[in-house]
């Protein structure tokens, strides 16, 4: 077979016959980003076989959790970074072409981690994209993203949930001994992001949407994912489903000082605490889920307003010129969706 003959079918090209294997398969890599409705994607799209799409490894693990195999291109399997000097592109690649993907399907990984986490800003988001392109030269890249004040809140919720105790000041712009990478307000600016797999991939291989489109324009956004990959948009998507759905606020801000000497954490470094990872972890889960059921629901909605506004104090309009970049990168009106323009 010839390297003519095994290179991806682009957009446009005519559906797969039978059965092919990853290495001769146009596949789309959706690299998040984290906080943006991956969860959503991975279960009621790219996880379900019966979708147009398929996530290639053992068939008999369900879809949503397939694909194992492709996290290799940053973590191992005690899921620690891989650092470049541990990467084998080719061992991967010999790896991962022979998995077969069925006819008439559409090979697909989703992992939001591809795309950079914020707690360590994003800053091995260029070592991420020069592997895809090593392993997957042909792949087409989904980036969806999220509103940035929007992004931030949720984000420093999951810093609070996952043992963290700063500020949301501290959170957003900490402070650095250099040892380590620390968030800043850089992370959120998305047109870097596609203007990094632009350039690797090419700009008629990459497709960024913003999640709004989700509750806005549902079937455009399910139609443009589709069309991308040239398949047919699947019918009956349940648009009324929610991931991940933030009930409460209070519960996480009213208990910030307290967790960190409750549970010990990679997000507190892992700081000596009464009850160690495990127990302080399922100890501060029945503390919030027991908040969660008495506090009224005005006390929470003022929790959450008081984040917000101070999310607006901190940005303001850092994000304008950032965001009118991304308008012309990738052809959608923001504003619309309520980004900040």
């Amino acid at each position: 077979m010839t390297s003519t003959e095994l290179q991806a079918p682009r957009a446009g090209a005519a559906e797969e016959p039978e059965a092919r294997t990853l290495g001769s398969s146009d596949l789309l890599i959706h690299i998040g980003l984290r906080k943006s409705g991956t969860n959503w994607l991975r279960h009621n799209l790219f996880g379900r076989d019966d979708r147009g799409f398929c996530v290639p490894g053992d068939m008999t693990i369900p879809g949503p959790v397939r694909g194992r195999a492709f996290k290799q291109l940053f973590m191992d399997s005690k899921d620690r970074l891989v650092p470049d000097e541990e990467f084998d592109a080719e061992a991967l690649r010999k790896q991962l072409d022979p998995l077969v993907v069925p006819a008439g399907k559409r090979a697909v990984f989703t992992a939001g981690r591809l795309g950079g986490h914020p707690f360590s800003n994003g800053f091995d988001r260029g070592q991420i994209c020069n592997r895809i392109k090593q392993v997957f030269p042909n792949a087409r890249i989904l980036i969806v993203i999220r509103e940035q004040r929007s992004m931030i809140l949720s984000s420093y919720i999951e810093h609070l949930e996952c043992g963290g105790g700063n500020s949301l000041k501290r959170y957003i712009d900490g402070k650095s001994d250099t040892s380590s990478p620390t968030l800043t307000y850089h992370f959120f600016k998305y047109d870097r992001l596609v203007r990094l797999y632009q350039s690797a991939f090419g700009a008629e291989n990459v497709l960024m949407l913003p999640m709004e489109m989700i509750g806005a324009a549902p079937q455009d956004y399910i139609d443009r994912i589709c069309k991308f990959v040239n398949i047919d948009s699947p019918e009956n998507m349940p648009f009324q489903k929610k991931a991940n759905e933030r009930k409460t606020y209070f519960p996480y801000v009213a208990l910030r000082r307290i967790v960190p000497l409750i549970r010990s954490s990679r997000i507190n470094g892992y700081s000596p605490s009464l009850l160690g990872r495990k127990r302080g972890r399922k100890f501060q889960r029945k503390m919030l889920n027991a908040m969660s059921k008495v506090v009224p629901r005005w006390l929470d909605e003022r929790a959450k307003k008081r984040l917000q506004q101070q999310i607006e104090d901190l940005t303001k309009d850092t994000y304008v010129a950032s965001n009118r970049e991304l308008e012309k990168l990738i052809g959608l009106d923001l504003g619309a969706f309520g980004y900040r323009v």
